[in-house]
């Protein structure tokens, strides 16, 4: 079988309060393109549908006619959405029953502990042949209220509960599944030893010790289809545990970054069962000494269209330039051509390092821009003043430019010059972080 594993599209999402509707639109066209191209028989999108767990009505309409286009398309593809941590677990569930005619499986969040069912987490996969030949163990985003309560309770009860829901989840699809299917999980979470893109995500599950290991998987599963990380990448070296990366760049320290969705072959291969290790299917006498398995075969980087070019003037992150450095520097981009529509001009972000408050910069900005082809997306000012003792220049923060974590560190460097930031001080601020953060999603 063949399918293509996506994730992380953040419908919705506004660069510095400019809309990427229609750079999402575009790359929707292409996937059902890419879809009836490569003759998928599924659809995997893990997670972060939404930007926002209340998304704007434009956005439901996009992901709708999307499902719609490719149903038409591709009658026999199957499309099975888990939540993230941006989506509202409700919101994405609500017209469930509907999408199940368009051949679309939808699982929002976890239910309730009381009322825990693991088989809504499993669903079956059949080839264009009407094979069935695999399940997919649909995990979305677990927050930490969704977690079994183990006792004696772990060091790291975070990474634990995750790994038990997981086990319960993987040993339910092994009871159900028959000799030879495979099994390919999906989830929305932060692995350990992976790459995340700067400005972009936000930490879930608290901090870098919440991390969850890559064992969190047996080895003898099909493929891993990861959400949350907006670069693509493989973890460890396997490249059957993946994350897909976003279609898009999400914030300007992507721009250089090629954005893709990937494209992954199963294949059928000779085994032999092993009654001394984990059956892989159950009941065990039943499994034949030598059988056919679906198995991992290849993954395919399928590059997404270009979006629109974000442009930084420096290019280089960590300083601004003067005044009349940026001027010269806008003076030399290309000119505006009408042609192009409003939405396809490039964004610009200026930098602009200043000593002293200049109330005309703006203008001079705007003015300097007015023929020019880039459109202003963010204006970011870095005050500089001198250090009384050695004149250094120094960078004044702005608290509009910082995140949640830069802020505590500095107010702990404030309070504490002679001592750093703890690990399990900077943990349990993450950790109430993501709780508040999450406190107001309607699951």
């Amino acid at each position: 079988m063949r399918f293509i594993h996506t994730a992380d599209w953040h419908l919705g999402h506004k660069l510095h309060n400019q809309s990427r509707h229609e750079e999402h639109k575009v790359f929707l066209e292409w996937l059902v393109e890419r879809a009836v191209e490569h003759e998928i028989d599924a659809l995997l999108i893990a997670g972060d549908v939404f930007d926002t767990p209340n998304p704007p009505a434009e956005s439901l309409k996009l992901l709708y006619e999307f499902l719609h286009s490719l149903n038409q398309a591709a009658p026999h593809v199957q499309v099975v959405i888990i939540g993230g941590n941006h989506d509202s677990a409700h919101r994405l569930e609500a017209p469930q029953r509907l999408l199940k005619l368009f051949n679309v499986h939808v699982i929002g969040g976890m239910p309730p502990q009381s009322a825990l069912d693991f088989d809504r987490l499993l669903v079956p996969i059949r080839n264009r042949d009407s094979k069935q030949v695999a399940w997919v163990v649909a995990v979305p985003y677990l927050r930490p209220s969704d977690l079994p309560n183990i006792t004696p309770r772990p060091d790291n009860y975070l990474v634990e509960g995750v790994r038990a829901v997981y086990q319960h989840a993987l040993e339910r699809v092994k009871q159900r599944r028959r000799a030879g299917e495979g099994v390919i999980v999906m989830g929305h979470c932060y692995m350990a030893s992976s790459t995340l893109s700067e400005d972009s995500e936000r930490k879930i599950l608290g901090n870098h010790q919440n991390a969850l290991p890559v064992d969190l998987f047996p080895m003898d599963v099909s493929y891993v289809a990861l959400g949350h990380l907006h670069l693509a990448q493989s973890l460890n070296g396997v490249e059957k545990i993946r994350y897909s990366g976003s279609p898009l760049a999400l914030s300007l320290t992507e721009r250089h970054y090629q954005h893709q969705v990937a494209l992954i072959e199963l294949s059928e291969t000779e085994v032999k069962a092993d009654p001394e290790l984990r059956a892989d299917v159950a009941p065990l006498p039943s499994v034949p000494e030598e059988y056919t398995r679906v198995e991992f075969q290849s993954f395919t980087p399928l590059y997404t269209p270009k979006g629109v070019e974000m442009i930084r003037i420096p290019d280089s992150h960590g300083g601004g330039l003067s005044v009349d450095e940026a001027l010269k520097a806008i003076e030399a981009l290309p000119d505006r051509d009408e042609r192009v529509p409003q939405w396809r001009r490039p964004f610009l972000h200026v930098c602009v390092a200043l000593e002293q408050t200049t109330p005309q910069l703006k203008s001079l900005i705007f003015k300097a821009l007015k023929d020019k082809q880039p459109r202003l997306s963010r204006l970011q000012v870095i005050r500089t003043q001198k250090e009384q003792s050695g004149g250094l220049s120094l960078p004044a923060h702005h608290l509009n430019e910082l995140n949640h974590e830069r802020v505590f560190r500095l107010r702990w460097e404030r309070q504490n010059p002679d001592t750093g930031l703890p690990d399990e001080v900077l943990d349990a601020f993450n950790t109430l972080l993501t709780e508040v953060q999450e406190g107001g999603d309607e699951r």
